[in-house]
């Protein structure tokens, strides 16, 4: 009986790691940026196709409760890496980059995305200290940090952006 009872609990316990392993897997593994446009219906979307600015501040509410200040990981192909100095924090020594810039499409609307990354060198490892030293713009990193914006604009000409900001806290190459 006790051979029976550990036998299971053993089992148990495996399967408990490894559901914990893989989520923590998916976590590493990071999204695409299109994924955000996931937390808003089509009929919300289908708003926003008009151009006339129909449909944006609830859409940006929504994304805003489900992103802003929420820890998450991005795979993106980045730009050229700037020095920067955080003005508002003290002058921290830093990067800043812009994610190149890509165009979805969903619920039958074109969706320009523009998402800026803020990489503070005291947050970086000696290994994501090397990445940025290293990195050319074009290559995909895997970027993993705090969103601090996150917005749905339309432009006077009828376009629609989506606006990330991300706190980078870690960085490494993608695979």
């Amino acid at each position: 009986m006790k051979r029976a009872f550990f036998l299971v609990s053993g089992i148990a316990a495996l399967i408990c790691l490894t559901h914990q392993t893989g989520h923590a897997a998916d976590e590493m593994k990071g999204r695409e940026v299109g994924d955000v446009l996931k937390h808003l219906t089509d009929k919300e979307l289908i708003k926003l196709r008009s151009g006339r600015g129909e449909g944006v501040d609830e859409a940006t509410a929504k994304l805003k409760a489900a992103e802003v200040s929420k820890d998450t990981a991005f795979v993106l192909k980045v730009g050229k890496m700037e020095e920067w100095d955080f003005p508002n924090q003290g002058n921290v020594e830093g990067w800043r980059t812009k994610g190149i810039p890509e165009r979805l499409r969903a619920a039958g609307l074109y969706i320009e995305t523009n998402m800026i990354l803020y990489i503070k060198k005291e947050a970086l490892t000696q290994e994501g200290l090397d990445i940025v030293k290293k990195h050319r713009s074009g290559n995909k990193l895997l970027l993993a940090g705090r969103v601090s914006r996150c917005i749905i604009i339309q432009t006077n000409a009828g376009q629609t952006e989506l606006h990330i900001d991300l706190q980078v806290s870690s960085i490494s190459e993608a695979r």
